[in-house]
């Protein structure tokens, strides 16, 4: 049985296409914020879902995704959770998604790997490539799903990142954080981003994983110290 053992839960990830990976310890450990209401799109495992709801213990947690086969992981990582009173997982489409709800923080981390080459496996394709998959219609279906000051936090490569800066702002959905992360010192490998409809200074920053030893950084260790079960 696949287990990725963290502080203060567990991943059950026997079923789901892709694993828990640094993408979505970096994207959980950097979202702050005091939310009531968080919407967890494309959930895969939940890891993200149980990340934002150990660190928000008041929020309701809705976690969604469209491949069945993560969604049995989801779902017994929510019930074995501490928290599962508070966590739901369900099938949906975000761009079928009909919700009367609108959430304080939404997170996302997406596929986006637009022009790479595409496996024999559907549910990986699916999992990262954006063949049927619109990023700017995700942005968009986002908007219409925040609050007054709700955020959307979403991870996505470095190499594409300021075109959605530039699309995000065409459609009055703001960049207020802007992150690069930095795989080791003059690496960048990914942007994190946190949106709003509110039009404020972008506060840029940067963050290094590891250093030229191939060592956990100080700053990372930090960050992560609250999920991570062992030392690093």
């Amino acid at each position: 049985m696949s287990i990725f053992q963290f502080k203060y839960f567990s991943i059950q990830q026997n079923n789901s296409t892709l694993k828990v990976g640094t993408d979505a310890m970096v994207l959980g450990a950097l979202v702050h914020g005091n939310y009531q209401t968080i919407l967890d799109i494309g959930t895969g495992t939940g890891v993200l879902a149980l990340m934002l709801k150990q660190k928000n213990v008041h929020s309701k947690v809705l976690a969604i995704d469209i491949d069945d086969q993560a969604l049995l992981d989801c779902k017994v990582n929510f019930e074995n959770s501490t928290w599962s009173g508070d966590l739901n997982c369900k099938r949906e489409d975000i761009f079928t998604f009909d919700s009367s709800q609108l959430f304080d923080c939404i997170v996302c981390n997406p596929p986006y790997y637009e022009n790479g080459l595409l496996s024999s496996s559907e549910a990986l394709n699916r999992a990262k490539h954006t063949s049927d998959f619109s990023l700017e219609s995700l942005f968009t279906k986002v908007k219409s799903l925040l609050t007054a000051k709700g955020n959307f936090w979403v991870i996505l490569p470095v190499e594409n990142a300021e075109k959605w800066f530039v699309y995000c702002e065409n459609i009055q959905l703001y960049v207020q954080e802007h992150i690069t992360i930095y795989g080791k010192p003059n690496f960048p490998k990914r942007i994190v981003m946190k949106m709003g409809t509110e039009s404020l200074p972008t506060d840029k920053k940067h963050f290094v994983i590891r250093d030229n030893e191939n060592v956990y950084t100080e700053e990372y260790r930090k960050l992560t110290l609250e999920f991570h079960n062992k030392k690093i």
